[in-house]
């Protein structure tokens, strides 16, 4: 009796906890390929854009981080609680990640959806590019609006379709996001 009756608990708490990537995320990615998950987030409100990111950033603050690191995650949640978005507080946060972490570690936790799994990374040096593309571009987390003249097929960019890619793609539908620190920068047609 007392094997089921915490056999029963042990069950309840797992279904209670959910999934590691939170149910909207999880539910989001679920059966998609990389280009697809990108393809449908561009299009998507700000609102669930947002809720997708605040789900990545919860799942972000349960591995085991470096002060500086877990601060920054927090601000950046403090940021998108805020019912108006202050774009230029967000590019300071951004910065200040790429003055504390490796190139790898910024990929990891801000270029994808998928659940981040904290290792130990190998410092780097300072991630410059990373630091110009969010310096230049505006950030953009309203939904993209897809010029399909031709049939182009949507730009599509782990960071920014200008400088930060080896392979030019020119026949693609520029987009107003989905590239770069939380997909929130553009993409155009140069890469």
């Amino acid at each position: 009796m007392k094997k089921l009756f915490f056999g029963l608990i042990a069950t309840i708490m797992f279904v209670a906890t959910g999934n590691a990537q939170g149910t909207l995320r999880a539910d989001f990615l679920k059966g998609k390929s990389y280009d697809e998950v990108k393809n449908s987030y561009i299009v998507l409100d700000k609102k669930t854009k947002i809720a997708l990111w605040n789900e990545k950033l919860s799942q972000i603050l349960t591995q085991k981080l470096d002060d500086k690191i877990k601060s920054g995650v927090v601000s950046l949640q403090k940021e998108f609680s805020n019912d108006v978005l202050n774009t230029d507080n967000i590019k300071q946060i951004a910065l200040y990640f790429t003055d504390n972490m490796s190139e790898e570690q910024f990929e990891d936790m801000f270029l994808k959806l998928d659940d981040y799994i904290a290792k130990d990374y190998k410092p780097t040096s300072v991630l410059d590019g990373y630091k110009a593309q969010i310096n230049e571009q505006n950030m953009n987390f309203e939904p993209t609006t897809i010029d399909t003249t031709g049939r182009k097929i949507p730009c599509n960019c782990d960071w920014s379709c200008s400088s930060m890619c080896s392979k030019p793609t020119k026949n693609c539908a520029m987009t107003s996001s989905g590239c770069g620190f939380l997909w929130a920068f553009e993409c155009t047609q140069a890469c």
